[in-house]
Formats: C-alpha cells, structure tokens, sequence
C-alpha cells in the first residue's frame, strides 16, 4: 500500500500542544479547502504521516494506516458527540440563534443546511432531520480528533496510531526524500529550507524509499 504525506499547520500543533500531550494518531479529515485539502486519493490500508516545518525543519509529527474511511459527521458524532463545524448529511439542519445585535428578535431561530438557511421550521424539505447544538452531549475524547479546521467532509480514521510529537528530518536529507507521481524532491528556497507551498494544500505520495526513511522514525 501507498505511503503518504499531509500537512499539519503550526496553528494546529500549538493548539495540540496546548491541550494535551501524547496523544495518539487516530484520525485525519478530507474537505476541500487548502487547510483541510482533498484526501480522496487515500485507501484504506495506506499509511499517512502528518508533517509540519518548525523553525524551518520538517517535522514528522505522527504516522497512522487508515482503517475505515466515513463522513466527518458519522465519525465526529460516534467519536465526540458533536459535529465540530463538520460538512453535515443534506437531510440535516442545525437550529441556530439569531445574534441578539443583528436586529432581529432576541431568541428568533434559523435552521441551516448545506442548501442554505431558513426562517421557518416549516419551510424545510420533508425528511429533514434537525440537531440543536445546545442539546448534544460531548463524548469524552482526544482534541487531536477534532478537526483541525472547520467544514470537514471525510474522516479517515485507524486504530494503530503513532504518538504525536515532533520527529525532526535533517535538513541534509530532504533532498533525497521523493513525492509525487514525477518523484521530485520538496520544493526549497536559496537556504535550502523546505517552501510551505511545497507541502500544504493536498496529500502527497511518496517513493517506497522515501516511505522506508520516515517508518525508520518510528
């Protein structure tokens, strides 16, 4: 099976690192925004190891073998008990309140859906299932399960996770590390420190030698 990179932001590590420490690999999301990128190229069975560049090092913080592959909605609403800001299922709503200073009547609801949003309850397609936010229980669980940033639309999820923490590439060896279906190196600039563009934005394959170094990490 295919091995495969995927970038965790500095934002997201610190908000990792601020609210617990050594926790284990379990999950990664799918969406379609540059901070939660496309993963529609992984399978189960293949392994994917979350990268980060810290004070201009590359950083492999975790390594995990997908086992199951879902909604980010299933998955964060089994796991945490809460969608998180996930993509729900187009026969959902979720109740809000109106803000109090938008001038509209204190406590008038809206119901919004992937569609849009409505006024009225009854203006709703039939079917349509609704969440109250405020009447969901959280279900105890790691933060490094929620998703890193909001509209998650897939959870690809296994249970034999690494501990996440920093592995540090020397920056001697990123030239021999190869991506992509060209098998190219990461793109670095005249320092030869690694381009964020290089690794941001989408889920990169590796070579099987490349695969081999970042396991020897672990």
């Amino acid at each position: 099976m295919s091995g495969y990179i995927i970038y965790w932001s500095k934002e997201f590590i610190d908000k990792l690192n601020k609210h617990s420490k050594h926790e284990k690999m379990s999950v990664v999301y799918s969406g379609y925004s540059l901070k939660l990128p496309s993963l529609k190229k992984i399978k189960v069975g293949d392994t994917v190891y979350a990268v980060t560049i810290d004070k201009n090092e590359l950083c492999v913080m975790g390594k995990l073998t997908i086992e199951k592959i879902e909604t980010a909605f299933d998955y964060l609403m089994r796991e945490t008990g809460k969608p998180h800001g996930c993509v729900f299922p187009d026969n959902y709503a979720v109740k809000n309140t109106y803000h109090k200073n938008a001038g509209i009547k204190a406590g008038q609801y809206f119901y919004h859906t992937n569609n849009g949003h409505y006024d009225n309850i009854e203006d709703l397609p039939d079917g349509t299932k609704i969440l109250v936010l405020e009447e969901l229980t959280d279900i105890p669980h790691r933060f490094s399960q929620e998703p890193p940033a909001q509209s998650a639309a897939f959870a690809l999820s296994g249970t034999n996770g690494s501990e996440i923490m920093p592995r540090i590439i020397p920056n001697d060896r990123i030239p021999f590390l190869l991506f992509g279906k060209e098998k190219k190196p990461l793109k670095t600039d005249k320092n030869g420190k690694i381009v964020n563009a290089s690794i941001a934005g989408h889920a990169r394959i590796m070579s099987g030698e490349t695969q081999d170094y970042f396991n020897s990490l672990f």
